[in-house]
């Protein structure tokens, strides 16, 4: 479903060389050596569609470390080499409000203020096993990106939000669990070696249920609540956790298998607004406004009506702040609880409430037996 590639074919590449993504022959080394391995594989693979792969993949990967960049300017404190280095792999859940950016500033004031750098690879809709398709551009940045020479101390991992629960994904045309199948498969083959090797920690950033459930897979699958999908999404990103703690390939005899694992639960925290309420789904309620809705002013006669992108689940700055922390608890391993700093848009007060969700969630999963 996917090329199998070893890790050690991966050749290192000098980031400056990024600069060349706007040359359509975008001579990256790391990406080349990819290429090649896709062209051996596949014999007589035409040497335009090559090219335009190169050009796409480079587009990918020249963004993916623009972010990090910026956002290594962006804050400050201490890890290795000065900075915690974080990879974002996911989709739109993962770039939407700009969330790695939050998460960068959330960082930096912290009761210990940590200094990230980070770095994204976030093509909208795309699932783990597609990042792990090297004949894809995006399996071939994702790919790259895990490579670089620095390395990574976290590697933050999505799924697409229908498949890790087991979800039909009808877009690409896959029966229920085909796509978990596929993305499990996926974390053992690719991206445990490859973690490994870069040195890093992954993160399994566990997504939620869709505010109204997820029709096309209510009866197939079990989406038809929010409740119902959030707990299989839930369960998906525990198994998923277990497949890279057990089952990862070591890249040389030298190295054990397994890769350590966190997982950031960002589905436990909308659950827990979810629970707050007697009417979580009316439009006013603090768990609607967790997802993508038009501005309105906060407020007790706010009215967080959803979207096109928060009925498919997308977050609003809100959601994504809560989700930031989340994140950032799991990885620094520090109360959020008392962070003074909110993006413009969320208000002090809703900002403390968000902050003490994600304290509870990261709590309630360490009780529950998810690894932090």
């Amino acid at each position: 479903k996917y090329p199998q590639s070893n890790a050690s074919t991966v050749m290192p590449f000098d980031v400056a060389q990024l600069h060349a993504a706007n040359n359509e022959n975008c001579a990256i080394p790391i990406l080349q050596g990819i290429l090649d391995l896709r062209i051996s594989a596949e014999g007589s693979q035409k040497k335009a569609p090559i090219d335009m792969v190169r050009r796409e993949a480079c587009v990918l990967l020249a963004l993916a470390l623009a972010a990090d960049h910026s956002q290594g300017a962006a804050v400050s404190g201490g890890g290795r080499d000065g900075a915690v280095r974080v990879l974002f792999i996911g989709n739109s859940y993962t770039f939407f409000n700009e969330m790695p950016s939050i998460f960068g500033n959330l960082s930096a004031h912290l009761p210990s203020p940590v200094r990230v750098v980070t770095g994204m690879v976030a093509p909208g809709g795309s699932s783990l096993f597609q990042h792990a398709n090297l004949t894809l551009p995006m399996g071939i940045a994702t790919a790259a990106a895990l490579s670089t020479p620095e390395g990574w101390d976290y590697v933050v991992l999505q799924d697409q939000s229908e498949t890790a629960g087991g979800g039909c994904d009808k877009d690409d045309g896959l029966a229920k669990n085909e796509g978990f199948l596929m993305s499990s498969h996926a974390l053992a083959d690719f991206y445990g070696p490859r973690i490994l090797a870069a040195g890093g920690t992954a993160v399994m950033y566990s997504t939620w249920g869709r505010h109204d459930g997820d029709a096309p897979n209510a009866a197939c699958c079990g989406y038809g609540t929010f409740l119902s999908m959030n707990r299989l999404t839930t369960a998906g990103y525990r198994s998923y956790a277990t497949t890279l703690q057990g089952n990862a390939m070591a890249p040389s005899a030298t190295e054990s298998a397994g890769v350590h694992v966190r997982v950031a639960p960002a589905g436990q925290a909308f659950e827990l607004v979810h629970n707050s309420t007697t009417t979580p789904l009316d439009p006013s309620s603090n768990f609607s406004c967790l997802y993508n809705h038009a501005d309105t002013p906060p407020g007790p006669n706010r009215n967080c009506t959803l979207d096109g992108a928060g009925l498919g689940g997308h977050p609003s700055l809100g959601g994504s702040y809560m989700i930031a922390a989340v994140i950032a608890g799991t990885i620094h391993r520090q109360s959020v609880l008392g962070v003074s700093w909110a993006p413009a848009g969320v208000p002090a007060a809703e900002a403390q409430y968000l902050l003490k969700v994600a304290d509870q969630a990261i709590r309630s999963a360490q009780v529950n037996g998810l690894k932090r």
